[in-house]
């Protein structure tokens, strides 16, 4: 009874999550995400798996503001910008598979902007882009 309960919560999150962020490409390179305002956004981006990862996520409108870093191992945050720390989460059992996808918390107007992914194993170095658009009644109220 309860695993049945624990499932159907687990189900409920993840429809949460598509809900709130929609990823589409239009141009086979950058990536659009829309996210809403105050809730929680993945900013999707995966690479081809192999050892000794070094991810970097970066806005680089804002002379490429660390976002987060991850390598040796573990997130990497002292560079990270002040206005992201606490925000961010990899989801680190997903790396060795070859996702670098990035949990921003609580979507503020000044998350709205192109991020740079950049990865790094020991078969290559790939960099890809995600543009964020921010979305809601919240922000309705305040971009007008």
């Amino acid at each position: 009874m309860a695993w049945g309960l624990v499932s159907m919560t687990l189900r409920g999150l993840l429809s949460v999550v598509i809900l709130l962020s929609t990823a589409t490409s239009t141009d086979g390179r950058d990536v659009h995400v829309t996210c809403v305002f105050s809730e929680d956004c993945v900013l999707p981006c995966s690479f081809l798996p192999g050892s000794e990862e070094v991810i970097h996520w970066m806005k680089p409108e804002d002379k490429d503001l660390t976002i987060h870093s991850y390598y040796y191992s573990t997130d990497q945050l002292k560079q990270q910008s002040q206005r992201y720390r606490g925000r961010t989460a990899l989801f680190n059992d997903q790396i060795p598979k070859g996702n670098a996808s990035l949990l921003l918390r609580g979507i503020t107007l000044q998350d709205q902007g192109r991020y740079k992914c950049y990865t790094s194993t020991i078969k290559g170095n790939m960099e890809s882009f995600i543009n964020i658009a921010v979305e809601g009644t919240e922000c309705l109220s305040v971009c007008l």
